[in-house]
């Protein structure tokens, strides 16, 4: 996996954070205020901190909740985060120029649970998802069971995953 330069607008611990976050693009400016302004809610420039996973990922992006965690930590965020305190953070997530995992990686990863078919029923990619900081709820693993289970087998076929996800990312 590609390590990311210090993430210097977050902190040290925000670094060792932000040297892990996947970045699959860049966003403009107007992307991340538009985002922001969306969870803004209450309209008081001021979100909860809990929202800052899902503002990143709803621009697109890869982080899990613990690699959230810790690069608000690092960035001594309390409770809430102002508009200018998310804008800096992108900004330095994104201007480090690290691309995001590439396929191949992923599907090598993936390949070490595998038992020789390329496929994961719910219960193992509910395992593999909790393993790697990333539980996914019943309905999540429901929905991607039905996007990689094209013979409705109950299995999830993890290379054409891989494979679509890319395809998207890119």
């Amino acid at each position: 996996m590609a390590a990311a330069p210090a993430a210097a607008a977050a902190g040290p611990a925000g670094a060792a954070a932000a040297a892990n976050v996947k970045r699959p693009k860049k966003n403009t400016p107007t992307e991340i205020q538009h985002t922001y302004r969306i969870f803004d809610i209450e309209g008081n420039s001021r979100v909860p901190k809990a929202s800052f996973v899902d503002m990143v990922r709803t621009l697109g992006h890869v982080i899990s909740n613990e690699e959230a965690r810790n690069l608000l930590s690092g960035a001594n965020i309390g409770d809430t985060v102002s508009e200018e305190q998310f804008k800096a953070i992108m900004a330095t997530y994104f201007e480090t120029g690290v691309n995001s995992i590439p396929n191949a990686d992923i599907f090598e990863e993936l390949k070490i649970f595998d038992q020789g078919d390329y496929c994961f029923d719910r219960k193992e990619f509910r395992r593999i998802c909790t393993d790697y900081g990333e539980p996914l709820d019943p309905p999540q693993i429901e929905a991607l069971m039905k996007q990689f289970d094209p013979n409705d087998e109950g299995k999830m076929n993890f290379k054409l995953m891989v494979e679509t996800l890319g395809a998207q990312r890119g």
